[in-house]
């Protein structure tokens, strides 16, 4: 499968390409048999140029600092499996260039690049970005990644992204395909050194005639910026949509439209015109008159933020969302846990492990670190989610605090571009042990857990039954769980632990997902 790089490792990239071919020493792609498929993108949006060619490179559009801020906040919507990050300081994609990838014509531009982007983001706060609602969904969410830094720094030069600009949907927020399209994904972590973009509080008419720009990644290519449209149709009066004269393509689906004048984000691009037309055996771009053909569509911004703000009005009372609270105290040894609340909802708790013994450890990290103890009871069987984030947290949940033969399941990295941890899975009523502890230290940490109660829910069984080895659960001791490879960063079940009164629990989800693909 073919793979591409930044041109700083072509020599390697192209030692592994085993078919088709890969990035050269200069960095232009040559004959890549390999791509995430041009059926993936967007099926909704299909664009066109309008009048001249606006769009352009990163590096290349004359207006820097407004370049180097949609550098900031737009983000590459990605197929997992599309990328590669065995280097974490350099993101391959599994991709073809947009010659190969759409028969183009000789003389096309951008034909050397490659396409790895299915759709466009905006990065709207520290761990939200605004996309279509037709690019992702919660059954999609788990199998598409959000990457920042993917764009040309020269001709033939892609920037380097690493795993640090990769981040994985925790959770669709808001979403919307019938009539308004858009959606807020709720990224795995805070995006770290970056400022979201400006999002308009205006919930009038964008007026006809106003100027316009457009962040994406036109048939999946690297960052392009275009500039030069204009508002032709405001959309009044229900103002869901708004039309303009925007070079977009197929793989801009969810782009952040800009106002000119303001720098404000008022619009995510949806639809619009057919992308390429037939020119013989090849294909060139569709180009129409700046007032010709159907014009590009995109859905009013507020739109999306209406529907956020009903989705979490804490987000949007005008005052910023409380800080956790202070470390609590206590928790160095078993005999002063830490009592947690196990009323359903989401609690969020500031914790620090500096200067707090190393009493105990778990069966895939917490030798050399110091540890903080929690204990909670639950009165009926319930769900439950662990995550932290901070250091190099590890953790591991036991029914007897001081007794590792009790350990349930133990986490260290939920992948392996997050050090953060997590567990998820149902508990019986009874009285558990949660221990924050480190790979090899301690430090601030914030820890955040959710309790969901199951009354009336059947039993799914005991996981040690003959036959269900269930997720690497108690009572297999035959099945160590998905994901426990012996590696930092692996997740593991204690056999046995706690007999028939559990009934899951094991790392998250969505991280050993994250871990296989980064394999």
């Amino acid at each position: 499968m073919a793979l591409i790089r930044s041109s700083f490792s072509a020599l390697a990239t192209c030692a592994l390409a085993t078919a088709g071919g890969c990035f050269d020493a200069s960095g232009v792609a040559r004959d890549d048999s390999s791509r995430v498929n041009s059926s993936e993108r967007s099926s909704t949006e299909q664009s066109v140029v309008y009048g001249e060619d606006n769009r352009e490179d990163v590096y290349a559009f004359h207006d820097q600092a407004w370049a180097a801020r949609a550098a900031e906040f737009t983000a590459a919507m990605i197929p997992r499996t599309a990328l590669d990050l065995s280097d974490p300081g350099n993101v391959g994609y599994f991709t073809q260039s947009l010659q190969n990838a759409f028969d183009l014509c000789a003389g096309e531009r951008f034909a050397p690049q490659p396409t790895a982007a299915s759709c466009s983001a905006t990065l709207i706060a520290p761990d939200l970005v605004l996309t279509a609602g037709h690019c992702i969904n919660a059954q999609s969410c788990s199998q598409n990644a959000f990457v920042f830094d993917y764009y040309m720094t020269g001709e033939t030069r892609l920037h380097a992204a690493t795993s640090d600009d990769v981040y994985g949907c925790r959770e669709v927020v808001a979403q919307s395909q019938q009539g308004l399209d858009y959606a807020v994904v709720r990224l795995d972590r805070r995006v770290a050194g970056r400022t979201p973009a400006p999002v308009t509080n205006a919930t009038t008419a964008v007026p006809e005639g106003t100027r316009l720009v457009v962040n994406g990644f036109p048939s999946g290519l690297p960052l392009k910026i275009a500039d030069g449209a204009a508002v032709r149709d405001d959309g009044a009066p229900n103002l869901a949509t708004f039309i303009a004269n925007l070079d977009t393509f197929g793989g801009n689906s969810g782009s952040g439209v800009f106002r000119a004048d303001t720098g404000q984000l008022v619009g995510i691009l949806v639809s619009g015109e057919t992308d390429y037309v037939q020119d013989g055996a090849c294909n060139r771009v569709n180009h129409c008159t700046d007032t010709g053909c159907r014009g590009e569509k995109s859905t009013y911004a507020f739109r999306a933020i209406e529907a956020l703000c009903a989705a979490e009005p804490q987000l949007c009372d005008g005052n910023p969302p409380p800080p956790p609270p202070p470390p609590p105290g206590g928790g160095d040894t078993c005999g002063d846990a830490i009592e947690l609340d196990t009323a359903d909802g989401t609690r969020v708790l500031a914790g620090d492990t500096t200067g707090l013994s190393n009493d105990l450890a778990g069966s895939c990290a917490g030798a050399e670190a110091p540890d903080q103890v929690y204990s909670f009871t639950l009165a009926q069987r319930t769900a439950l989610r662990i995550e932290t984030r901070g250091y190099d947290t590890a953790i591991y949940v036991r029914t007897s605090c001081d007794d590792a033969a009790s350990e349930l399941a133990c986490n260290d990295d939920v992948s392996t571009q997050e050090h953060g941890s997590g567990l998820e899975g149902a508990l019986s009523a009874g009285t558990y042990y949660l221990v924050v502890d480190g790979y090899d230290g301690g430090g601030a940490y914030e820890l955040t857990v959710t309790f969901q109660g199951q009354s009336g829910d059947p039993d799914p069984g005991d996981p040690g039954d003959p036959g269900d080895p269930g997720p690497g659960g108690p009572g297999n001791p035959g099945d160590p769980g998905p994901g426990d490879d012996g590696e930092h960063g692996g997740c593991s079940a204690a056999p046995g632990a706690g007999g028939s009164s559990v009934l899951a629990i094991a790392a998250l989800v969505v991280g050993l997902r994250r871990r296989r693909y980064a394999r």
